[in-house]
């Protein structure tokens, strides 16, 4: 007769000990190297989200054959001087060129984008882009210059947004704050 073996399976003690301990080194290794990613990401969105703005307002002062104005605001209705960008701006139609959403003479906002988390700022590289700008009616832009994305981290890493007099927009990634 055959004795019948009974076959056991399960972790021993150490061998569990080891596995956290393990585990615990590649998370220690892996968590710092995530939360610079995450904070890369959030940089590239904040700077597609402006790149989209800027291009609509390009194609819509083409297509209505008017000034469009992108200026800082942090109530969604009207441009404001102070802070910066990464309270929320608006885009609106503004034939007129003063920098205000005039309701009445037929000027109307086309997007507006709400504030961003705390962090972030964007600030633009001349005193012309600090606060507005504008595309004319053949879809150029009225400054030059380019607007720096920079998060709460430590050093010169962020994006540029670089407008050239044709109104393209291009995005570039490094010393930026």
């Amino acid at each position: 007769m055959r004795e019948r073996q009974l076959n056991e399976f399960g972790f021993t003690l150490i061998e569990l000990m080891a596995a956290i301990a393990i585990a615990a080194i590649v998370l220690t290794i892996a968590i710092p190297s995530f939360i610079e990613t995450v904070k890369n990401n959030r940089l590239t969105v904040v700077a597609n989200d402006f790149v989209t703005t800027v291009n609509i307002a390009r194609s819509e002062s083409v297509k209505r054959g008017q000034r469009v104005t992108i200026c800082k605001s942090s109530d969604g209705a009207t441009c404001i001087a102070s802070g910066d960008w990464s309270q929320g701006w608006i885009v609106f139609n503004n034939p007129n060129n003063n920098a205000a959403v005039d309701g009445g003479s037929g000027e109307a906002i086309i997007r507006l984008h709400s504030a961003f988390q705390q962090g972030i700022t964007i600030i633009g590289s001349t005193v012309a882009l600090a606060s507005r700008f504008s595309y004319l009616p053949n879809g150029t832009i009225s400054n030059v210059g380019s607007i720096s994305i920079c998060d709460d981290r430590v050093g010169n890493f962020g994006k540029n947004i670089i407008f050239v007099t044709t109104g393209r927009a291009r995005t570039t990634s490094g010393n930026a704050c």
